[in-house]
């Protein structure tokens, strides 16, 4: 659980971390949407540092236009954002993510497959041609 970030809720903040992969999250009424996941998520609060091991968070707009890479080390803007989730014995619990990814720009690159590539295979993929899942952005 990110509870450190607990203090930071509703507001944006300047942001680091690494993109570890790429995935998507389905919402009954709005389809599946593509995730990504960040490591070592640093949010500098001026004289303290708040690091979340992991989170994973929506891809915006913003995002498929820098068009990251697995292993890139980016910086952005983001809302500290509450969920609630289930763990393996099905209890609700709360947790903190960060959402609303803005002005973004890459710090250091990496090697790994990027987002496009990752969206043009999912769009090659039985399940996407058989209409089981929706993308809502376009590479």
């Amino acid at each position: 659980m990110r509870r450190q970030l607990m203090p930071f809720l509703g507001a944006r903040y300047r942001f680091a971390a690494t993109v570890v992969k790429f995935g998507l999250r389905h919402e009954i009424s709005r389809g599946a949407l593509p995730t990504m996941l960040l490591h070592d998520a640093a949010l500098d609060t001026g004289s303290v540092i708040v690091v979340a091991q992991h989170l994973w968070t929506d891809i915006t707009n913003e995002v498929v236009q820098l068009n990251p890479r697995r292993g890139d080390r980016i910086c952005f803007d983001a809302i500290v954002q509450e969920y609630y989730k289930f763990n393996d014995s099905g209890r609700e619990l709360l947790d903190y993510t960060i959402g609303k990814l803005a002005n973004i720009d890459l710090a250091s690159g990496g090697k790994g497959l990027s987002l496009v590539e990752y969206l043009n295979n999912l769009k090659r993929s039985k399940t996407y041609a058989n209409g089981q899942i929706e993308v809502t952005y376009t590479a």
